[in-house]
């Protein structure tokens, strides 16, 4: 009764235990802040980024009428925002999410974004541009039709002519630019509010002005203005209703994760206790029995992490190859994956690896070490 008891808790602790061990992997290295900061760091992924953005703008087809190139609008976007900017951001954002997701739940996540930095930036690239780009205007070699709009009629214009002239319009782009606010909360429905603000007198006006543009009360260019109100309108609460959704789903997240946490924990106790237990029932049987089933337990219940933590890069062979990259892709982002595959199974797969060895060496000087153990002496009973 005894062995089989012995051999019943050594199945148990063979499938916990690699088990256990890629678990806490994960909760250590892989769920943490520090590990995703670094690999974003590490392997260039923030100057990536605007490698893809470049790639991005090349492809937009540039009416023949509008004075800027790709390559003006390229360098617009990185003198405003740049790779350390972005790195900050995003490291806060993983700050701010990590303390949400520990946080009791019920408290509200926030994503904030700074903008403060690449606002003085763009206003002074504005001004750069715009200004160079004056210089480079020639006078209009007849005048314009009325309604019709040239940008030789700028010509001559200082960059304080051009901006009171687009002023005029509702166009300064200082006044655009400065609308932006220093820094914002993705997570924040009132953020989105902007997109819900027409020009007309409010929701419960929405069916009287339905009415008057059907039955042709006001003016065509009327009609046009308030129908881009109303789209905006939805547009802006079909966002917030995804902002919402977001945030619910977010919400099961955290429940799952800090359930999984505890269950975690308990399964680990319970490991414990399954240990103590094999160990404290060997332990009355002397040290020889000890020693060997001692190392039996350390010897089977390594071999599995061991054998995964080899295999694990087989594993990752197989996984690059079953993975489909588009072509269009930069090539800088195809060669990232593989060092992402193989940063992630180190982060994964090291620690079953090591305790897989340490266990198999430990039980197998168990083992050997219990035949020069003497057997306990029987003892003689008295007639």
């Amino acid at each position: 009764m005894r062995v089989f008891t012995n051999i019943l808790l050594i199945i148990i602790l063979v499938i916990l235990t690699p088990v256990l061990l890629l678990l806490t992997s994960v909760k250590t290295n892989v769920l943490q802040t520090t590990f995703l900061k670094n690999e974003l760091e590490k392997n260039d992924i923030y100057e990536i980024v605007f490698t893809v953005v470049d790639d991005q703008i090349n492809d937009i087809d540039l009416p023949e009428e509008l004075p800027l190139t790709h390559e003006e609008i390229s360098s617009l976007v990185h003198k405003t925002l740049t790779p350390q900017w972005l790195q900050t951001n995003v490291e806060s954002v993983l700050d701010d999410f990590d303390t949400w997701l520990n946080a009791p739940q019920g408290q509200d996540i926030s994503i904030v974004l700074n903008m403060a930095e690449p606002k003085t930036k763009l206003l002074d690239e504005i001004d750069i541009l715009l200004d160079e780009k004056l210089k480079e205007l020639n006078p209009c070699e007849s005048d314009p039709v009325d309604g019709e709009f040239k940008l030789c009629q700028f010509a001559g214009y200082t960059l304080d002519d051009l901006k009171a002239e687009l002023a005029k319009n509702d166009f300064n782009p200082d006044d655009l630019v400065n609308k932006i606010p220093d820094e914002f909360d993705l997570t924040d429905p009132e953020f989105y509010s902007s997109f819900t603000e027409g020009s007309g007198d409010g929701e419960e006006n929405t069916e009287e002005v339905k009415e008057e543009i059907n039955s042709e009360k006001i003016a065509d260019d009327e009609k046009i203005d308030v129908n881009k109100d109303q789209e905006s309108k939805e547009d802006g609460e079909d966002i917030q209703a995804q902002i919402a959704e977001i945030k619910d789903n977010l919400e099961q997240v955290k429940i799952y994760y800090n359930f999984g946490i505890g269950f975690f924990d308990d399964a680990w106790t319970a490991y414990g206790i399954l240990a103590v237990l094999f160990l404290a029932m060997n332990a009355t049987r002397g040290w020889k029995r000890l020693v060997l089933w001692t190392g039996v337990l350390f010897l089977t219940i390594g071999i599995m992490p061991l054998m995964l933590g080899v295999g694990s890069g087989i594993g990752q062979s197989i996984a690059e190859d079953s993975i489909n990259i588009d072509s269009d892709i930069s090539t800088q982002v195809t060669d990232l994956i593989p060092k992402l595959l193989t940063d992630l199974r180190q982060a994964i797969f090291t620690l079953p690896l090591v305790v897989g060895i340490v266990l198999v060496v430990l039980g197998l000087a168990g083992i050997i070490g219990a035949h020069w153990i003497p057997k306990p002496k029987e003892k003689v009973k008295l007639i």
